[in-house]
């Protein structure tokens, strides 16, 4: 891993200086390192601390029925300003296991019997080694044990950035932060920033929103990425050491590389603006288009139901609406149209509406991946959510039938779709065998709270940002936590 500034970056270790000439760049290899050690539970429900007597009874109904269940709390109380903010949970675990596999298998023992769960990682020894540091022409070198911090007076840059989720993606980025090299849970080198809040969102928005968008929905994203980041503080990533990753698993955040004069300057019009319910950070998720209708988070994910989000029509009026639940005739109309809602216009129209073909020795192998079920015979719908979006698929094979549940996992399985508002249409040859498989969609991402092609569609028609803001978090309220 290399680091370079205009300035020469000086080295900390253990809170003493790592003894090392002027230098304006580094590179540090792993010398030799022992991976985390980390536990799996299997959790069955969320609670949120108003609701802790219903979490203690749903305990106790567990330990009933033989297992060993026990209430986990993910993220914190904070005081901002005047205001108290807890974005705090309760997550109802039954099951503790040594390795993620054994988990996979009882949550999906669990899904057989009707029980819709998740498995999260528990930390229980964290990485360590040997880091050595080397300057750029390996003249000098020093051995360090643990984690390095790296400050300079100008910002620092680091070399071949990856930040791909769905597949690699990499490129120099720039950092303002004081930057911790030390070591991920595999034993690899891993690189946390450390970075005040407004600071990280001049590198949020940009990299979510085009900085060309109008100032409106910049605006909608600057507040919907600050509400997101209170919300998720303490939630994610707690077997990894930090708090948010940089891709769009968390927020995609591009550090000074992306930053652009038009989105700085909304984080500052907008700065300490947070979408509030009560004392609780409203879990402000968006995604790129939703198709024209949003999505209930509960069907999505295996989350609390949340008020503010909840699936509507992506048009001003929000009058009309998709019949729920959505017949399979009605999603077949919806997708292969293109009704007039705030995101039908797209700088890439196939976020709107989209199509894609496997030859079915194709599609066997997306799915061989991660399922074993032979070669597909069949895909079957099941239940939808209000949005047209899959809650649920059965794939048929040679070797038995498996139901596949949640949005992102439904995607994973064909390929990584664009999103699981689709349908599916089987080619077969005369003998009733697969040749190829279609799929047909609406939309591109979860489709949760804020579209983006729609708050920019807003926008464009003449909505402030505040509008937009109530039109994708409902009874949601603008809070100035501090200024």
């Amino acid at each position: 891993m290399e680091l370079y500034a205009r300035d020469s970056i000086s080295l900390e270790s253990a809170g003493r200086p790592v003894i090392t000439p002027q230098r304006n760049g580094w590179t540090f290899k792993v010398r030799d390192s022992v991976p985390a050690e980390s536990s799996y539970l299997v959790c069955v429900a969320s609670y949120r601390p108003e609701d802790r007597a219903n979490a203690l009874s749903a305990l106790n109904d567990w330990k009933r029925g033989g297992y060993s269940p026990e209430l986990i709390e993910r993220g914190k109380e904070m005081r901002i300003g005047r205001h108290l903010v807890d974005n705090r949970v309760y997550t109802l675990c039954v099951g503790t296991y040594s390795d993620k596999i054994g988990a996979q298998r009882e949550r999906e023992r669990l899904s057989q019997a009707g029980i819709e769960g998740w498995v999260e990682e528990q930390p229980v020894r964290s990485a360590g080694g040997t880091i050595s540091v080397n300057d750029a022409e390996e003249k000098y070198v020093v051995y360090v044990n643990g984690p390095i911090y790296a400050r300079a007076r100008s910002p620092i840059t680091i070399k071949s950035v990856n930040f791909g989720f769905w597949e690699e993606r990499r490129e120099d980025r720039t950092y303002k932060g004081v930057l911790e090299v030390g070591f991920g849970k595999d034993g690899a080198l891993q690189v946390t920033e450390f970075v005040d809040l407004e600071t990280y969102l001049s590198g949020v928005v940009p990299s979510e929103m085009p900085a060309s968008w109008p100032k409106a929905a910049l605006e909608v994203q600057a507040v919907a990425a600050r509400t997101e980041t209170l919300a998720k503080i303490g939630t994610r990533h707690v077997a990894d050491g930090f708090d948010l990753c940089a891709t769009v698993h968390c927020q995609a955040y591009g550090g000074l590389t992306r930053r652009a004069p038009s989105t700085t300057a909304v984080v500052r019009a907008t700065r300490g603006e947070v979408l509030m319910d009560g004392i609780r950070p409203v879990d402000a998720v968006y995604s790129m288009n939703c198709g024209g209708h949003t999505e209930n988070v509960e069907n999505v994910w295996s989350l609390l139901a949340e008020p503010a989000l909840r699936g509507k029509l992506d048009a001003v009026d929000g009058r009309r609406r998709l019949p729920s639940p959505i017949g399979e005739e009605e999603i077949v109309r919806w997708v292969t149209t293109k009704p007039d809602v705030a995101c039908s216009v797209s700088s890439r129209p196939e976020n709107f509406r989209w199509r894609k073909t496997y030859r079915a020795d194709e599609l066997d192998a997306l799915v061989a991946a991660k399922i074993d079920v032979g070669t597909v015979l069949d895909v079957i719908p099941l239940d939808r959510g209000v949005s047209g979006r899959l809650k649920g698929v059965k794939v048929v094979g040679t070797r038995g039938e498996r139901v596949v549940r949640k949005e992102l996992a439904i995607r994973s399985l064909f390929g990584g779709l664009f999103s699981a508002a689709f349908i599916v249409e089987i080619d077969r040859d005369g003998s009733g065998k697969p040749v190829a498989f279609t799929f047909t969609g609406a939309g591109r991402g979860h489709g949760v709270g804020m579209c983006q092609d729609g708050a920019r569609g807003l926008a464009t028609r003449g909505a402030t940002y505040r509008e937009i803001l109530t039109h994708y978090y409902t009874g949601a309220e603008i809070v100035k936590l501090y200024y």
